[in-house]
């Protein structure tokens, strides 16, 4: 009988959950939630360099992924070959696991600039060098500078390389293995000016292992005592100078690194600060390149004088700071679009006849215009950070009589070249520009 009670009574409750006049309601809620989007801005700290090594662990591919998200905790920084555009989207879904489609995080933090010399990067000075000079080593009477200039201009006339370690002997009574770094400079090579070089007698003040082998190591952190050497070296350094130090690390073999190092007034800083833009596509986070700007007076005038320079015919007849054949001017800080005043002040009649084949052009004129500006602003632009393409949005102002603002998207297609990218709603008379307000 309990049996049949049971049995009863979960029939009845199936047929009251299939009943339940909510359950259609709350499948109706859930469905019509929206994305949270928010736009953040964010500084990493310690604890989130320590936290992403931990998230990255979990999915390293291999021992070299897992040293790299190791270094990431251990450094506090991102570098080449940890890049943050890899690391950095898991750990925002894992810091903002409410921010979903259309969230934006503005990030700032620390990159690690330093740089490791490969194989062919590392030149030996033959013994034939010495011979030539009828010595065993450099010494005091024997430069070693200009002695390894000569040779490298010699023996490396048209080098794959623009950059190079030059292990030498010289002879200060204990007869050392010197370094020097050397840079291929206007088809020669120099020994660039802001340069240090860690001695093995900067080692040696360090004490352990750093000592002992002249090298640094995960357990010497160059970046911990390096600005330390630099500050009893340079005491006299004003803030903003910089110097390419040159140093051994050895991680499971003998490294030669330089990093460049810059004095903040106080302290000598390795670490780069990096600001880059993470977007959520409503799937996960990915890094986004994009460059957004909004054009100042002085970006006005910048076309404004590409015009006094190639169209001089098209400039205001008095004032040095308006031209009519884009429209700009930097003392209104915006497009003359208006036909009339375009049309009064175009002495090669370039302008159809047609009035809307003339509103057109002069729209279509301003992706010369914004090309100039972007030219001129971003002559290094590169096409690709971390293997994803920049764009660049640009912002500026109309008057047509009312005042304006637009939009117009460029795609950088190489070193600091642009080409105009098709938008959605796009105006009437230019597919490239977009009304913001």
């Amino acid at each position: 009988m309990k049996k049949i009670f049971i049995q009863i009574l979960a029939v009845l409750l199936i047929g009251l959950m299939g009943c339940n006049p909510m359950a259609e309601i709350y499948q109706e809620l859930e469905a019509s939630k929206k994305p949270f989007a928010k736009t953040i801005e964010y500084t990493l700290t310690d604890d989130d360099y320590n936290t992403i090594a931990s998230v990255s662990l979990v999915v390293a591919e291999n021992a070299q992924d897992s040293a790299a998200c190791k270094a990431i905790g251990t450094y506090k920084s991102f570098a080449e070959t940890r890049p943050a555009s890899k690391y950095i989207p898991p750990f925002l879904s894992y810091k903002f696991p409410a921010l979903d489609s259309g969230s934006i995080a503005k990030l700032t933090y620390n990159y690690d600039n330093s740089y490791i010399f490969s194989g062919e990067e590392i030149i030996t000075v033959p013994q034939s060098v010495y011979d030539a000079l009828g010595i065993t080593a450099f010494d005091q009477n024997n430069d070693p500078a200009t002695n390894i200039q000569a040779y490298l201009d010699t023996a490396y006339t048209n080098p794959t390389i623009d950059r190079a370690v030059v292990l030498y002997d010289y002879n200060d009574g204990t007869n050392t293995y010197t370094t020097m770094l050397y840079a291929y400079y206007d088809n020669g090579w120099v020994v660039p000016t802001n340069q240090y070089t860690i001695s093995d007698a900067d080692y040696e003040s360090i004490g352990g292992s750093a000592a002992q082998y002249h090298n640094f190591s995960s357990s010497y952190d160059p970046n911990f005592y390096i600005p330390r050497i630099l500050l009893q070296h340079y005491p006299y350094a004003q803030a903003g100078d910089q110097l390419n130090v040159l140093y051994k690390y050895y991680s499971g073999g003998l490294q030669y690194h330089y990093n460049l190092f810059t004095f903040d007034g106080q302290q000598w800083n390795a670490l780069e600060e990096k600001h880059e833009q993470y977007i959520h596509n409503g799937t996960e986070w990915v890094f986004d390149p994009t460059v957004k700007y909004e054009m100042g007076c002085d970006d006005y005038q910048i076309i404004v004088d590409w015009t006094k320079n190639n169209m001089p015919n098209y400039m205001h007849p008095l004032y040095s700071n308006t031209e009519y054949y884009f429209g700009a001017s930097s003392y209104y800080c915006n497009f003359d679009m208006r036909l009339t005043t375009r049309r009064a002040n175009d002495p090669d009649n370039l302008l159809p006849a047609d009035d809307q084949e003339a509103t057109q052009e002069l729209w279509q004129r301003l992706d010369q215009a914004i090309n100039i500006l972007l030219e001129t602003k971003y002559p290094d632009a590169q096409p690709l950070i971390n293997g994803v393409p920049v764009y660049y949005e640009i912002t500026f102002s109309t008057y047509e009589p009312e005042r304006h603002k637009y939009m117009i998207k460029f795609l950088c297609t190489d070193v600091g070249k642009f080409t105009p990218v098709d938008q959605e709603n796009a105006i009437e008379y230019n597919s490239h520009i977009v009304l913001v307000q």
